[in-house]
């Protein structure tokens, strides 16, 4: 019986990351080494192209690991603007990165059929997840890596948003922390004004969530209602924090 297009794709990467998963100290290490070697490439980006705002850093330093990440998703470069957020010297590296092959945009697509996007997932340690193959499959790898004390980032949105407000969560990101028994770091990310050539990008950082034997609907709304109080009071927190 022949495999769906959706199936050979996740076969495929189901395989990749079990093959990774068998020397998991030296790939940690060497996501680790490449993610610091992003941050002396993306932290002068960022600073030079947006003026950055970043607020609640302090949750970032003290949070424990193992760690869940939640994030809006704004751009494809997010997971590299959440690696400078953390600093050079970041305890929870390597960020392992959920993320997914197809995209709404023709040019990411044409970039994963020649394989740039798996290359690149595969140099920084981004694991895939199959749309419609169930929670309980795509969570596989995400389980393994915070039972090895990793650190997981997922976008709850589940794609990139372009307008000025945030679409509701799935509900992967508060399964694994329920299942797992591991907290959750909630950011949030927008874009400000521009200010003569840079434009304002906040980037805040909320206090840690425990899953506390909550349900996964109470979990979940949690999750959103936080994500999306830092967003709403971005440009609030950065005023208050500052004057």
């Amino acid at each position: 019986m022949a495999f769906s297009t959706a199936g050979r794709l996740a076969v495929g990467q189901l395989d990749q990351d079990s093959r990774i998963h068998d020397r998991p100290v030296q790939m940690a290490l060497f996501y680790t080494i490449t993610q610091m070697l992003a941050w002396c490439l993306f932290a002068p980006f960022f600073y030079l192209l947006y003026d950055l705002r970043v607020y609640g850093r302090k949750n970032f330093l003290s949070a424990p690991k193992p760690l869940i990440i939640i994030s809006n998703h704004i751009s494809f470069l997010d997971g590299f603007l959440i690696n400078v957020v953390a600093g050079f010297f970041s305890q929870n590296r390597p960020f392992r990165h959920m993320a997914v092959l197809r995209f709404k945009w023709p040019m990411l697509n044409a970039l994963q059929r020649i394989g740039v996007i798996r290359f690149v997932y595969s140099l920084f340690g981004v694991f895939t997840v199959t749309p419609g193959l169930g929670i309980e499959k795509n969570l596989d790898m995400p389980r393994k890596i915070l039972d090895e004390r990793g650190t997981v980032v997922i976008y709850p949105e589940g794609s990139i948003v372009m307008g000025d407000h945030i679409m509701p969560f799935r509900k992967g990101a508060a399964a694994l922390s329920i299942e797992s028994n591991v907290p959750v770091l909630p950011i949030s990310l927008r874009k400000g004004k521009r200010d003569f050539l840079r434009k304002k990008l906040y980037i805040n950082i909320g206090e840690i969530i425990f899953p506390d034997n909550k349900k996964l609907e109470d979990l979940s709304s949690e999750l959103y209602q936080s994500v999306n109080g830092l967003y709403i009071r971005s440009p609030h927190f950065w005023i208050y924090e500052h004057h």
